[in-house]
Protein backbone atom coordinates (compact mmCIF):
# COMPACT_ATOMS: atom_id res chain seq x y z
CA UNK A 1 0.00 0.00 0.00
CA UNK A 2 1.20 3.52 -0.71
CA UNK A 3 -0.28 4.80 2.54
CA UNK A 4 -0.33 3.41 6.05
CA UNK A 5 -2.92 0.68 6.48
CA UNK A 6 -4.94 0.14 9.66
CA UNK A 7 -3.00 -3.07 10.29
CA UNK A 8 0.37 -1.31 9.96
CA UNK A 9 -0.78 1.51 12.25
CA UNK A 10 -1.83 -1.04 14.90
CA UNK A 11 1.44 -2.97 14.54
CA UNK A 12 3.61 0.15 14.92
CA UNK A 13 1.71 1.28 18.00
CA UNK A 14 1.79 -2.18 19.63
CA UNK A 15 5.52 -2.59 18.94
CA UNK A 16 6.45 0.83 20.33
CA UNK A 17 4.32 0.26 23.42
CA UNK A 18 6.13 -3.04 24.07
CA UNK A 19 9.58 -1.44 23.75
CA UNK A 20 10.47 -0.91 20.09
CA UNK A 21 12.25 2.26 19.02
CA UNK A 22 10.69 4.32 16.22
CA UNK A 23 12.61 6.79 14.08
CA UNK A 24 9.99 8.87 12.28
CA UNK A 25 11.46 10.81 9.36
CA UNK A 26 10.16 13.74 7.31
CA UNK A 27 6.88 12.83 5.63
CA UNK A 28 5.96 10.05 8.03
CA UNK A 29 3.87 12.76 9.74
CA UNK A 30 1.81 12.82 6.51
CA UNK A 31 -0.65 10.43 8.12
CA UNK A 32 -3.15 12.91 9.53
CA UNK A 33 -6.00 10.48 8.91
CA UNK A 34 -4.31 7.89 11.14
CA UNK A 35 -5.23 9.53 14.44
CA UNK A 36 -3.80 6.82 16.71
CA UNK A 37 -0.43 6.98 14.91
CA UNK A 38 -0.41 10.79 15.12
CA UNK A 39 -1.22 10.55 18.84
CA UNK A 40 1.75 8.17 19.20
CA UNK A 41 4.00 10.86 17.70
CA UNK A 42 2.38 13.54 19.86
CA UNK A 43 1.18 15.44 16.77
CA UNK A 44 -2.16 17.19 16.58
CA UNK A 45 -1.75 18.38 12.98
CA UNK A 46 1.01 18.09 10.38
CA UNK A 47 2.05 21.32 8.66
CA UNK A 48 3.37 20.55 5.23
CA UNK A 49 4.93 22.07 2.13
CA UNK A 50 6.82 25.31 2.33
CA UNK A 51 8.93 26.24 -0.65
CA UNK A 52 12.31 24.55 -0.97
CA UNK A 53 14.71 27.06 0.56
CA UNK A 54 17.99 27.39 2.47
CA UNK A 55 17.26 25.97 5.93
CA UNK A 56 19.05 26.50 9.22
CA UNK A 57 18.89 24.01 12.10
CA UNK A 58 19.16 25.98 15.34
CA UNK A 59 18.04 26.18 18.96
CA UNK A 60 19.54 22.72 19.39
CA UNK A 61 18.92 20.90 22.67
CA UNK A 62 22.49 20.52 23.92
CA UNK A 63 21.51 18.38 26.90
CA UNK A 64 19.78 15.53 25.03
CA UNK A 65 21.86 12.52 23.85
CA UNK A 66 20.42 12.79 20.31
CA UNK A 67 21.70 16.35 19.79
CA UNK A 68 24.42 16.75 22.41
CA UNK A 69 27.58 18.40 21.10
CA UNK A 70 26.01 19.62 17.85
CA UNK A 71 25.88 23.35 17.07
CA UNK A 72 23.62 25.11 14.62
CA UNK A 73 24.15 24.20 10.98
CA UNK A 74 22.71 24.63 7.52
CA UNK A 75 21.03 21.66 5.89
CA UNK A 76 21.05 23.39 2.50
CA UNK A 77 17.90 23.64 0.42
CA UNK A 78 15.00 21.75 1.94
CA UNK A 79 11.24 21.96 2.34
CA UNK A 80 10.41 22.78 5.94
CA UNK A 81 7.79 20.50 7.44
CA UNK A 82 6.40 21.21 10.89
CA UNK A 83 3.88 19.85 13.33
CA UNK A 84 1.35 21.33 15.69
CA UNK A 85 1.89 19.24 18.79
CA UNK A 86 -0.96 17.96 20.95
CA UNK A 87 -1.55 20.09 24.03
CA UNK A 88 -1.15 17.09 26.30
CA UNK A 89 1.81 15.55 24.45
CA UNK A 90 4.83 14.90 26.62
CA UNK A 91 7.80 15.44 24.30
CA UNK A 92 11.31 16.87 24.33
CA UNK A 93 12.20 19.38 21.59
CA UNK A 94 15.50 18.56 19.88
CA UNK A 95 15.87 21.48 17.43
CA UNK A 96 14.10 24.10 15.38
CA UNK A 97 14.34 24.93 11.68
CA UNK A 98 14.32 28.35 10.07
CA UNK A 99 13.90 29.22 6.41
CA UNK A 100 15.78 32.04 4.70
CA UNK A 101 13.12 32.88 2.14
CA UNK A 102 9.92 32.49 4.15
CA UNK A 103 9.18 33.73 7.62
CA UNK A 104 9.17 30.37 9.33
CA UNK A 105 10.85 29.24 12.52
CA UNK A 106 9.45 25.96 13.75
CA UNK A 107 10.00 22.74 15.63
CA UNK A 108 12.06 20.39 13.46
CA UNK A 109 12.74 17.45 15.74
CA UNK A 110 11.51 15.98 19.01
CA UNK A 111 11.56 12.77 20.99
CA UNK A 112 9.32 11.05 23.48
CA UNK A 113 8.99 7.99 25.64
CA UNK A 114 5.78 6.04 25.04
CA UNK A 115 4.98 3.10 27.32
CA UNK A 116 8.12 0.93 27.05
CA UNK A 117 9.25 2.39 23.71
CA UNK A 118 10.92 5.53 22.42
CA UNK A 119 10.20 7.74 19.43
CA UNK A 120 12.37 10.28 17.65
CA UNK A 121 10.71 12.46 14.99
CA UNK A 122 12.98 14.38 12.60
CA UNK A 123 11.38 16.55 9.93
CA UNK A 124 14.26 17.53 7.59
CA UNK A 125 14.67 15.43 4.49
CA UNK A 126 12.41 16.45 1.62
CA UNK A 127 15.53 16.79 -0.53
CA UNK A 128 18.79 14.86 -0.26
CA UNK A 129 20.64 17.90 1.06
CA UNK A 130 20.14 17.23 4.80
CA UNK A 131 21.42 13.65 4.48
CA UNK A 132 24.87 14.73 3.30
CA UNK A 133 25.39 17.15 6.20
CA UNK A 134 27.70 15.66 8.84
CA UNK A 135 25.74 17.19 11.72
CA UNK A 136 22.42 15.80 10.51
CA UNK A 137 23.97 12.39 9.90
CA UNK A 138 25.23 12.46 13.49
CA UNK A 139 21.71 13.30 14.72
CA UNK A 140 20.30 10.36 12.73
CA UNK A 141 22.96 8.02 14.14
CA UNK A 142 22.35 9.19 17.70
CA UNK A 143 18.56 9.09 17.28
CA UNK A 144 18.53 5.49 16.07
CA UNK A 145 20.63 4.31 19.01
CA UNK A 146 18.72 6.38 21.58
CA UNK A 147 15.36 5.11 20.30
CA UNK A 148 16.61 1.52 20.71
CA UNK A 149 17.84 2.32 24.24
CA UNK A 150 21.40 1.50 23.19
CA UNK A 151 24.58 3.35 24.08
CA UNK A 152 25.61 5.69 21.28
CA UNK A 153 28.94 4.62 19.81
CA UNK A 154 31.12 6.76 17.57
CA UNK A 155 30.25 6.18 13.95
CA UNK A 156 33.09 5.27 11.61
CA UNK A 157 31.16 7.02 8.84
CA UNK A 158 30.82 10.40 10.53
CA UNK A 159 33.63 12.87 11.21
CA UNK A 160 34.33 13.27 14.91
CA UNK A 161 34.52 17.05 14.62
CA UNK A 162 31.76 19.04 12.99
CA UNK A 163 31.69 22.23 11.02
CA UNK A 164 29.16 24.05 13.17
CA UNK A 165 29.14 27.22 11.09
CA UNK A 166 25.84 28.02 9.45
CA UNK A 167 27.60 27.78 6.11
CA UNK A 168 29.01 24.26 6.67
Amino acid sequence: SYFMTDDLESAIIANVERGMGLLSLHCSIWNGNKRRYMDLLGVDKPVMHTKVQPTLVHDINSSHPVTKGIGEFSIGDDEIFSAEMKNDADYTPLFKMKGDEQTIDTLGGWCRDVSDGRIVSLLPGHTTSPYVQQSYRKILWNAAHWAMKKSIPDSPHIKKSFDTSIYG
